[in-house]
């Protein structure tokens, strides 16, 4: 038996969703960016204590992020959304079918899966989700993001909803790259004992954006020698996010998209797909 036509959206965004795992693992693991520890010329007052050299890291390189990113974000936004209309029309179908009834094209035209911030006012329900058996409406209705009330936007549903709305008018931005560790904005220092005896501060910047001659780590030292090399080795974890202009702003991308995947597989599916 074929698999049906929503099952079939979603594996076409599992795909794309892997395709951009892949393509963000690999552009990452390129090192699309240099960093160099340098001399700080505008280090904090603390930093003239005797012996301790102020230095700091600084983004010496960084490649542009591809631009097929932001593409198959959408792709994979796209086939999320467009599941769940599927997911909706069949379950419309399959209630249409139980009861002896042909669905009219005007009915199949305004079929949808709704996904609103509000409760939906009856007209909605009556376009949207009208020919589905009731059992499967009170169970859509309680998938509703506005259940959360003014936390709606964290709802994975409304998330894809949005992004997919944005996406359709103009391409996602992906611009930012960012130092993470265990979700945190954080830099790892690998520090060479024979070079650095003492350290007296580092401190990071609120943002650790990996875009050109950002300054991502002030920090001082006593320091061995006159080298260039401040003994000080920046350990970077990357990940990239969506950027400053879009909702989910800062979010990781894959891990994000992901929860918006097993969402709909893993919690919407499963509570309708008994109705067909």
């Amino acid at each position: 038996m074929p698999k049906p036509s929503f099952q079939l959206k979603l594996d076409r965004a599992s795909e794309h969703l892997d395709a951009l795992d892949r393509k963000v693992r690999a552009w990452v693991d390129g090192k699309p960016f240099s960093v160099i520890d340098e001399p700080d010329p505008e280090p904090p007052l603390e930093a003239l204590t005797f012996h301790f050299r102020a230095r700091r890291f600084r983004v010496e390189r960084a490649d542009d992020i591809p631009v097929d990113f932001a593409i198959l974000i959408g792709d994979c936004l796209f086939n999320l959304r467009s599941a769940l209309d599927h997911l909706a029309l069949a379950l419309a179908r399959a209630y249409s079918a139980r009861n002896g009834v042909t669905m009219t094209p005007k009915q199949v035209r305004g079929s949808a899966f709704p996904i609103f911030s509000r409760p939906m006012e009856v007209k909605d329900e009556e376009e949207r989700i009208g020919c589905i058996d009731p059992a499967a409406c009170a169970e859509i209705k309680a998938l509703q993001p506005y259940h959360l009330k003014g936390d709606y936007a964290s709802d994975p549903l409304w998330q894809i909803h949005e992004l997919n709305c944005i996406d359709k008018h103009r391409s996602l931005s992906v611009c930012v790259v960012e130092s993470r560790m265990c979700g945190e904005r954080r830099i790892g220092l690998g520090i060479n004992p024979m070079v650095v005896d003492a350290i007296q501060y580092a401190r990071t910047n609120s943002s650790l954006h990996l875009k050109l001659n950002a300054i991502l780590l002030r920090w001082a030292g006593i320091i061995r020698g006159e080298t260039g090399d401040g003994g000080m080795n920046p350990e970077l974890a990357l990940e990239v996010l969506f950027g400053q202009s879009e909702p989910l702003a800062a979010q990781p991308i894959v891990p994000t998209l992901r929860t918006m995947f097993l969402h709909v597989s893993g919690v919407v599916v499963p509570a309708l797909e008994k109705f067909l």
